[in-house]
């Protein structure tokens, strides 16, 4: 079994490296912040190509991955693809002291990552 730190660092590694980003601050944050803090208790539903699947346990470790995290199915919402926000990100290059408005905030995941920027 993966500790859920190294897990993260190594999901940080691979959303920084796919999102082509120079700022090594994309990796720094998606490694800081833990995304099942912000997802509810597990196991989790996750949405990933044309199915569902429920994570075998409530390991952290099966999240992090560019999968969708179902928040609520019925409504249609979920947690987001971690690699398309790591590449907005990476493309908007926020700067320490810049005022940001984050719409659509959700579970405020991809809000935690943007306030370490």
């Amino acid at each position: 079994m993966v500790e859920p730190d190294e897990a993260r660092r190594f999901y940080a590694r691979l959303m920084a490296a796919q999102a082509r980003s120079a700022d090594p601050r994309i990796e720094e944050v998606f490694a800081a912040v833990p995304r099942e803090a912000f997802l509810g208790p597990g196991p989790w539903t996750v949405s990933a190509g044309e199915g569902r699947f429920e994570t075998p346990s409530a390991d952290p470790s099966y999240i992090y991955q560019n999968v969708l995290v179902v928040l609520d199915a019925d409504k249609g919402i979920n947690n987001g693809e971690p690699l398309l926000h790591a590449m907005w990100l990476g493309k908007v290059e926020p700067k320490p002291g810049e005022a940001v408005t984050h719409i659509g905030a959700g579970t405020g995941y991809y809000t935690a990552l943007l306030s370490k920027l």
